[in-house]
């Protein structure tokens, strides 16, 4: 899927060379290892080994499960990411995520431009069946942007709603294709949005991100979709854990530890949305139940519980009494400070603007759509959430969408997005690929997983998705 082809905002970022100096910089030369296939750097005390094709620049974060490095590609010019996993297989769950983020992106590969592209897995430093069964680290190799949202959002830079706008379309373009790839991210938050040059964004970290699901949004039930797929599963027969997304950008269920799908990712996105125009998140509970709590002080919660039980049916008694006093509370503390008349009037989509410090009468057509988006997307119920593909098409982002060359394909609905997205994934074979996650694997057969990963051609996945376009041609 292309980008929109309108002229993008100024940019907020500068595209340079990353910095060689500073406290995270390379101690001393690398050194040569394998007959000179690998190099050593030492980087903030720690050995960081890479092909020699990759000259190492410096620390640039720590990622979900270990240290980030910036390096430049002596073999194509261009400057990438590495990511060094360390003792990958201390813990198997987390060895399992790191192959799941890894089945992720290559079943991706590549194929849009706002989803962050895995460009190689390095091999050990010793290429044999003894290095097979005794290798601990993991390195993989990824773009690299100039920062992320997060940083974007702490600096000073002004941000209009000319950058705001553009920078959602494209995140809400990534998650539509992931979406209909069956993959849930399930990490969305600012530090893992990627920005580069004129505002380019892409989705990244899939350390937590789970593939080979159904799509459970209200859209899937369009007749056209194939409910015996089978390379998809349905997410009700799947054990998904509950924990999933930093704190601040979790939604209800995730924090009633309720079963949950897709949605999950649209609530975080409107947390991302809100966070873009106040410059800080706008719900920080200090554990889960603050967490909730804090939510209940802008979201519309049901007041019955019978309601709670409709849209989260495995709720238990507590949890939709919990939920109801909440609701409750709110309505009352509106009431007692505004009147009755005017507390009937109150909504999501109201307190956001009072949070923001406007007057929802006073406010211009684009605050008033984007305070509309926001406020779908932070839906208790998540099937009442705007999809990814209902995102794309919503009037604040309008004017993006009618310049997209890809629009007619939202517009169609999901099935058809879902059917198109199919065809361009690097392989067809869903159950297949996804197989592994359906098995019990022990320490010796993840250390198979990985190898085959190791030694697949970095571009085999990309090569795959070419052919399908051209028989689509």
């Amino acid at each position: 899927m292309s980008s929109p082809t309108q002229p993008q905002p100024q940019q907020l970022t500068g595209h340079k060379a990353p910095s060689t100096s500073g406290a995270n910089a390379p101690q001393g030369p690398p050194q040569a290892l394998a007959g000179g296939r690998k190099k050593a750097y030492k980087i903030r005390g720690s050995p960081f080994i890479v092909d020699t094709r990759y000259d190492v620049i410096k620390a640039i974060g720590l990622g979900a499960y270990g240290l980030v490095c910036s390096a430049k590609d002596t073999v194509t010019g261009r400057y990438v990411a590495i990511k060094k996993i360390p003792k990958m297989f201390q813990d198997l769950v987390d060895s399992r995520r790191v192959l799941r983020e890894i089945y992720c992106m290559r079943l991706l590969g590549g194929r849009h431009p706002h989803l962050l592209e895995l460009l190689d897995v390095l091999s050990p430093v010793e290429d044999t069946d003894k290095e097979k069964k005794t290798f601990t680290d993991l390195y993989l190799v990824t773009e690299l942007f100039d920062t992320d949202l997060h940083g974007l959002l702490k600096s000073k830079h002004k941000i209009t709603f000319e950058h705001h706008t553009y920078i959602s379309y494209q995140v809400f373009k990534g998650l539509a294709f992931t979406h209909a790839s069956g993959i849930m991210h399930r990490d969305l938050k600012p530090g893992n949005i990627f920005l580069g040059a004129q505002c380019a964004v892409c989705v990244g970290d899939f350390g937590l991100a789970r593939g080979g699901i159904d799509f459970k949004g209200k859209m899937v039930k369009d007749e056209n979709i194939d409910d015996a797929d089978p390379g998809i599963v349905p997410v009700d027969v799947v054990d998904l854990t509950d924990y999933v997304i930093t704190r601040w950008y979790r939604c209800p269920e995730l924090l009633l530890m309720l079963g949950y799908d897709h949605s999950v990712d649209m609530w975080s996105c409107g947390c991302i949305l809100a966070e873009m125009m106040l410059r800080r998140p706008i719900f920080q509970g200090t554990n889960y139940l603050q967490q909730f709590e804090v939510i209940s002080h802008l979201v519309d919660f049901p007041t019955e519980t019978e309601d709670v039980a409709k849209v989260m049916p495995n709720a238990t008694g507590e949890q939709c009494r919990m939920t109801v006093r909440l609701g409750k509370a709110l309505k009352e503390r509106e009431a007692k400070e505004l009147g009755d008349v005017e507390a009937a009037r109150m909504s999501t989509r109201i307190r956001l603007f009072k949070r923001f410090g406007l007057d929802p009468d006073g406010c211009s057509r684009t605050w008033n759509r984007y305070m509309d988006m926001v406020s779908q997307l932070l839906n208790f119920d998540p099937a009442k959430r705007l999809t990814a593909c209902e995102a794309v098409l919503h009037p604040y982002v309008a004017h993006l969408a009618k310049n997209d060359e890809q629009l007619p394909l939202f517009q169609s609905g999901f099935a058809e997005l879902q059917k198109y997205t199919r065809s361009k994934l690097a392989v067809q074979d869903l159950h297949k690929y996804w197989s592994f996650d359906r098995a019990e694997l022990t320490e010796a057969m993840l250390r198979d997983e990985f190898w085959q990963a190791m030694h697949q051609h970095p571009g085999m996945f990309a090569a795959a998705a070419e052919l399908a376009e051209e028989d689509d041609a």
